[in-house]
């Protein structure tokens, strides 16, 4: 689906980029699949890479895998862009 609406430039990249990383929490929490997750986070970073929602989600992901001191730097980074994505 989020191809298909990448393909078809229905949806902005701010709009694409909350959907892949739900996609990517999905993964991550439900599915027990964190590889997938965390390349899901990387690539909504990659499309909006001035919000902090991508940040936060891939500090989520370290955290899950106990990388503590790189989810505090996602974290940290997540603060410092501006919160224009309410999660």
């Amino acid at each position: 689906l989020i191809d298909t609406l990448d393909a078809d430039r229905v949806m902005d990249e701010l709009s694409l980029a909350k959907l892949i990383v739900l996609r990517g929490r999905v993964h991550l929490y439900y599915l027990n699949d964190p590889d997938s997750a965390q390349s899901l986070f990387e690539t909504a970073k990659k499309r909006v890479p001035n919000h902090e929602l991508p940040s936060v989600a891939l500090g989520e992901y370290y955290l899950s895998q106990s990388a503590d001191d790189q989810a505090e730097a996602e974290f940290r980074k997540g603060l410092e862009l501006p919160p224009d994505l309410v999660d």
